[in-house]
């Protein structure tokens, strides 16, 4: 970029996007310094332009270190951009509580060094790897219903049978004969114990 004489421009001595170098023998440089360049349409980028409006000097008087630095930070505003709007996305997901997904993707990641295992050599050459992998998936999962439960996501034993009981309370308010007050209790437990994998 120092190299390229297009960019080696002058102007006049009263333009505020002057470069700012100043020598002895001829006083201020007469070139437009990056910020100039950029301000004209010269820069081959946008990328470049966006850089170049906090270098006040030109590529001749140490502009082009001064530009790759500014550059290099561009490119790290960028970045730095990108991954806060992905960590807001995070943020404010509704399932920023659960690990679901990481599950999912361990896995996903299960399943595909299993899928290219051939023989029983590959599965004895990856069998360190699918261990770490299933005990990751294990803890995951344990974390996973800890977290649902705290959070009110899931309910525990303890929990289902006590709403199963207030269920029974509100339909026995409604309902007064006693053999179909059996029946439902009954059935509900049936339910419950199918739902929980309880039921004998």
């Amino acid at each position: 970029m120092v190299d390229d004489p297009n960019l080696m421009i002058r102007c006049e001595e009263d333009d505020p996007m002057r470069c700012q170098a100043v020598s002895r023998a001829q006083g201020q440089c007469r070139m437009l310094s990056f910020a100039g360049l950029a301000r004209d349409g010269h820069l081959a980028t946008a990328e470049e332009a966006e850089a170049a409006k906090t270098v006040h000097n030109c590529p001749i008087h140490a502009g082009g270190d001064r530009m790759e630095i500014a550059k290099k930070r561009a490119v790290h505003s960028l970045r730095v951009g990108i991954w806060q709007k992905r960590l807001d996305e995070h943020a404010e997901d509704e399932n920023v509580k659960t690990l679901r997904g990481e599950i999912g993707a361990l896995r996903m990641l299960l399943e595909e060094i299993i899928a290219k295992c051939e023989t029983q050599n590959d599965l004895i050459l990856h069998s360190h790897r699918i261990s770490d992998i299933a005990t990751r998936i294990e803890k995951l999962v344990t974390a996973c219903s800890r977290l649902e439960i705290n959070s009110g996501l899931m309910l525990d034993k303890a929990a289902i049978l006590t709403l199963a009981g207030k269920i029974v309370d509100v339909v026995s308010r409604h309902v007064t004969d006693p053999s179909a007050l059996e029946d439902i209790s009954g059935n509900l437990l049936e339910a419950l114990g199918e739902v929980t994998g309880t039921s004998e």
